[in-house]
């Protein structure tokens, strides 16, 4: 919803998860924001789309869920078009998330560990960014990478 609200770009949305009550919520926020996306019910390691179908693809607070979190950067590399951005934002486990660890079992990743795991993914000019809180003591809570499909980058307009 930030980055529909920011970008004067036509947008299409395809959102993407595997809980169907979270699902259910964004398509609420969404609607409710007059923001029309597409949702689909699916795992991030089983995307519904053909390979080089999306200008940019985000993957926000995903793959340290995933019992396999390569597979799932490899889907999201598979769809993005050739030059195209693919963001990952990776929260830090940390406390707070400490009663929901068996089930969810987040893993940790690390600035360092996100750009190589994103070049491994195939990914080229690969930087990560420490995120703060907006708390008085800020602190670091989390990482996001922003790495290019290689070959040239086409805008279009779906």
């Amino acid at each position: 919803m930030a980055l529909a609200g920011k970008v004067a770009a036509l947008l299409r949305i395809e959102r993407v998860e595997l809980s169907p009550s979270v699902l259910l919520r964004a398509s609420l926020n969404l609607d409710r924001a007059g923001v029309e996306a597409r949702q689909y019910l699916r795992d991030a390691k089983d995307l519904p789309f053909e390979y080089n179908t999306f200008d940019a693809v985000i993957g926000a607070h995903v793959l340290e869920y995933l019992d396999d979190p390569f597979a799932g950067r490899f889907e999201m590399v598979r769809v993005l078009k050739p030059g195209g951005p693919l963001v990952v934002v990776a929260t830090r486990r940390g406390i707070p998330a400490a009663p929901w660890r068996p089930k969810w079992h987040p893993g940790h990743i690390t600035q360092d560990q996100l750009m190589l795991e994103m070049e491994g993914a195939g990914l080229i000019g690969v930087r990560a960014y420490p995120l703060l809180t907006c708390a008085p003591l800020a602190r670091r809570t989390g990482v996001a990478g922003v790495g290019f499909k290689e070959g040239v980058w086409q805008w279009s307009d779906t």
